[in-house]
């Protein structure tokens, strides 16, 4: 599984951005709670796609790193409540989505 330090060189490698951004963006994203911390290296923090989906959210609705764990959760605030809605307009009930 890919690590936090891969996550972001792919992302800098098929952005175009500087990795150093990335990691700093991924540090608050980390000291916030939202991607997983632990060793370097080959025992550093695996990432899943949904720790990549939030870095990803970060990067794009925040023009400042030290934003990027509020602008994830502005974004991921109006997620569920939009899910909510397509779920129940398809006939599904709050127990089944």
């Amino acid at each position: 599984m890919p690590t936090v330090s891969d996550l972001v060189e792919f992302f800098a490698e098929a952005t175009g951005t500087r990795p150093e951004e990335g990691k700093v963006r991924a540090r608050h994203l980390r000291e916030a709670g939202l991607l997983p911390s632990g060793g370097r290296g080959r025992g550093g923090a695996e990432v899943n796609a949904r720790h990549c989906a939030r870095y990803l959210v970060a990067w794009m609705a925040a023009e400042r790193a030290i934003n990027a764990p509020e602008a994830f959760r502005v974004y991921d605030s109006i997620y569920p409540s939009v899910l909510e809605k397509h779920c129940l307009e398809l006939g599904y009930d709050d127990q089944t989505y």
